[in-house]
C-alpha cells in the first residue's frame, strides 16, 4: 500500500510530498518489461551527443496516488488556477534513462508539467537536488520512491531565474555521478490546454506506444546535459 509524508522536508517551503510503493505490482512488472526493452539497445552511450533515453507509457491508471496528487494542488497556492481543479490532465509515466557520469542543470519545469512525482527506481544511486532560497537538498534514490511537487506560474520563475533565490519555486536539478545508467519514472500531469502540443512534440512515442500493443517506445534525447570531466 502507498504511503505518503506530506511536506516532510521543514526547509523547503514549496509544497512536496513523498510517497513509499508508489508504484503496485502490476505496474512495477510493466515498467520493469519497457527499462529490459531499453537494455536491447546496444552500446547506447557510443554518441557523446546523447543525453540519455526516453519512453513513454501513456494514461496509466493513477488511483493509488490520486488523492496524494488532489491534496498537493490543495497545497500548492502559487501555481496556475486550473491546478486547483486537479480535472482534465493528461497522465504519462516518462522513463528515462540517465547517461553515466553526466548533470543536468537546475530549472523549473516546464509549463506543460502541471505536477511530477520523480520516482526513483532499480539503478542509479544519486536522487534530486532542491532549493527553496538559499538551502539545498538531496533527496535520497531508493527504488519505488516518489518524490512530488506542483509548477508555479511562469512570471515567477521568469523573475527568479538568474539568481534562484525564491523559496517558493521549485528549483531542482540531478545528475548520475556513477558508471552506470540511472533510472526514473517521471510521473506527469499535463493540463488540458497543453495536451495537443505535447502529442504533437511526442507524436513518434504517442503513435509507437498503441501501435506496439501499449510498449512505450524508446528515444535518444539530446540536451543541455554534459558529461564529467
Amino acid at each position: 500500500m502507498i504511503k505518503a509524508q506530506r511536506d516532510p522536508i521543514s526547509v523547503i517551503k514549496w509544497p512536496h510530498t513523498i510517497t513509499e510503493n508508489t508504484f503496485g505490482e502490476d505496474y512495477i512488472k510493466k515498467i520493469n518489461e519497457a527499462f529490459a526493452q531499453f537494455e536491447k539497445i546496444k552500446n547506447p552511450w557510443d554518441d557523446d551527443a546523447i543525453a540519455g533515453f526516453s519512453s513513454i507509457y501513456w494514461h496509466p491508471d493513477c488511483s493509488r496516488w490520486k488523492g496524494e496528487v488532489e491534496d498537493l494542488f490543495k497545497r500548492s497556492k502559487k501555481s496556475p488556477d486550473f491546478n486547483l481543479q486537479a480535472k482534465d490532465y493528461t497522465v504519462v509515466l516518462e522513463l528515462s534513462v540517465m547517461r553515466p557520469n553526466s548533470d543536468y542543470r537546475y530549472h523549473v519545469d516546464v509549463t506543460r508539467k502541471a505536477a511530477t512525482g520523480v520516482c526513483y527506481w532499480n539503478k542509479g544511486k544519486d536522487g534530486t537536488r532542491v532549493k527553496s532560497g538559499k538551502t539545498e537538498i538531496d533527496i535520497t534514490y531508493k527504488f519505488n520512491n516518489a518524490f512530488w511537487f506542483s509548477n508555479v506560474t511562469s512570471d515567477m520563475w521568469e523573475e527568479d531565474k538568474y539568481l534562484r533565490m525564491d523559496p517558493d519555486i521549485p528549483w531542482h536539478t540531478y545528475f548520475n555521478h556513477t558508471d552506470k545508467s540511472r533510472y526514473t519514472v517521471n510521473i506527469n500531469y499535463t493540463p488540458q490546454v497543453e495536451v495537443h502540443n505535447f502529442i504533437k512534440e511526442k507524436w513518434p512515442q504517442f503513435e509507437g506506444f498503441y501501435r506496439n500493443d501499449l510498449k512505450p517506445f524508446w528515444r535518444p534525447l539530446i540536451s543541455g546535459m554534459s558529461k564529467r570531466k
